[in-house]
């Protein structure tokens, strides 16, 4: 038979999935227009119930520290981990990628800068890596200072604002190239 905290433990558990579940369901980011420049952002939301949720699960882990010791340390180490760091962070990723320039923020609190315009590069080549279980592909730009900018497509922010800065690039008369150099024709379609 289960004793009385083990079944609350229980509830709670499928209660905090549930909550964990509703609040990431949909969650994808953003785009507003402001004049000319592009705009991607994490819904608000997503932060609010980022924070709320590790608040709750710190609560919990509280709530239980008398009754189920190892499961309760856990939730008081995972609870203000997600509250503190995770929830701000989405917060602050932003991208925005306009006619001049693709300045995109990222990681936790939104301390990974990255900054390109479109006058200053030479080139922009398309890279990969690739690990044991995945590949990660990369927008390499080469400005006329001849330092290299990468913008990693895996950032969702850049990703979604590649097809722009790509076009915006494109304008500008910036070579675009593949891992071999070779560049990389424009798409011809209706």
């Amino acid at each position: 038979m289960l004793r009385p905290a083990c079944v609350r433990f229980r509830q709670l558990g499928v209660i905090a999935i549930a909550v964990a579940l509703l609040g990431f369901s949909g969650c994808q980011l953003q785009e507003t227009t402001r004049g000319d420049l592009q705009v991607f952002t994490y819904p608000g939301w997503l932060s609010l119930v980022l924070f709320l949720a590790g608040g709750l699960v710190t609560a919990v882990g509280y709530y239980l520290l008398p009754s189920s010791e190892k499961p309760a340390y856990m939730m008081l180490l995972i609870g203000p981990i997600v509250a503190i760091f995770v929830a701000p962070s989405y917060w602050l990723n932003k991208t925005t990628v306009g006619p001049e320039e693709l300045h995109s923020r990222s990681g936790t609190f939104g301390t990974t800068v990255r900054h390109v315009k479109y006058s200053e590069l030479t080139e922009v080549k398309l890279t990969s890596t690739r690990s044991r279980r995945s590949t990660s592909f990369y927008l390499d730009c080469k400005t006329r200072d001849d330092r290299e900018i990468s913008l990693p497509l895996q950032v969702e922010g850049i990703k979604a604002a590649a097809p722009q800065f790509i076009q915006y690039v494109r304008a500008k008369r910036v070579a675009i190239v593949d891992h071999n150099g070779d560049p990389l024709l424009q798409e011809t379609g209706p």
